[in-house]
């Protein structure tokens, strides 16, 4: 099997550039978008087993799977991940994993792009926008990026209004039209460097999660934002809180559309979109535990 370490250099304040790979062919990231054509090369080019090892954060690994994907090379092409980006989120469910050990994950789609974390629509994507500011000053990183980015767009507008339409996982149709805080669809449960939006939403299992929180006063938000964190608001039945009841809504689907919006973010990398078609490729991508 050929390694190749992808080192994102612009991630988790560039620990990756001073990381010594133990083998392999390094190749450092120079802008968004390309190590997915990177990967996508290298697929293209070799017939044999490769594993890309992602030195970075989710971003770069959304990339590596999609240039696996670009290439139909799934099959002979897996991931690892030394986790150096801010957030780290994806790399949480991989935690438990030994030395040698693999799984297959379900990939989210939408559009022409895909996710392997969780798209975020709203202020979760406005708050992404800040906290990539917010890294860039001394001694800030990770989940207190976030949470700092969290407290500037709270002094901005803090909704806006979408319609939302769903299959559910036993094929019942819903919709949502309205104001909306955010709305996530999710792969896996956390975001934000640890906050936990979809409890219960889990990388194997063919379907999406989705989250819709309406409108709500910033007084609210605020004495609801430590609940929220630690995943409170839905229970391991996948059913709302009673604290949560009025505001969440919270299904487990097949597809989703989402209209209305300016901006998505894609595991934590922004991008311009109006209206988004997304669905799931179930256990469409291999991660191995790997040597740092």
């Amino acid at each position: 099997m050929t390694r190749y370490n992808i080192l994102n250099l612009a991630a988790g304040q560039g620990l990756a550039g001073k990381e010594k790979t133990p083998q392999g062919i390094d190749y450092y990231t120079k802008c968004i978008g390309d190590a997915r054509l990177y990967v996508k090369d290298r697929c293209l080019a070799h017939a044999d087993d490769l594993c890309f090892c992602v030195y970075g954060g989710d971003g770069t690994i959304n990339e590596v799977v999609s240039g696996i994907l670009d290439a139909n090379a799934a099959d002979r092409a897996s991931v690892g991940v030394v986790p150096y980006g801010t957030g780290n989120d994806f790399a949480r469910i991989l935690q438990h994993m030994q030395q040698g050990d693999s799984l297959w994950s379900d990939v989210i789609h939408w559009n022409d792009a895909y996710a392997v974390n969780m798209l975020n629509i709203g202020f979760d994507c406005s708050v992404v926008e800040k906290t990539a500011h917010m890294k860039t000053l001394p001694l800030i990183s990770g989940s207190f990026a976030y949470i700092l980015g969290v407290a500037d767009v709270l002094f901005h507008k803090i909704s806006r209004s979408l319609y939302i339409r769903y299959t559910d996982a036993n094929g019942k149709q819903g919709s949502y039209d309205g104001q909306v805080l955010l709305c996530a669809v999710a792969n896996a449960p956390y975001c934000g460097g640890g906050f936990c939006a979809a409890p219960v939403a889990q990388y194997d299992d063919g379907l999406l999660d989705l989250m819709i929180i309406r409108k709500v006063s910033r007084a609210r938000f605020l004495s609801l934002v430590s609940a929220y964190r630690s995943g409170a608001h839905v229970n391991s039945d996948g059913d709302v809180t009673r604290r949560f009841a009025d505001i969440i809504s919270y299904h487990r689907c097949k597809s989703i559309r989402i209209e209305g919006m300016e901006h998505v973010c894609a595991d934590g990398e922004i991008f311009p979109c109006t209206a988004a078609d997304i669905g799931v490729f179930p256990h469409a991508i291999r991660f191995l535990r790997v040597h740092a």
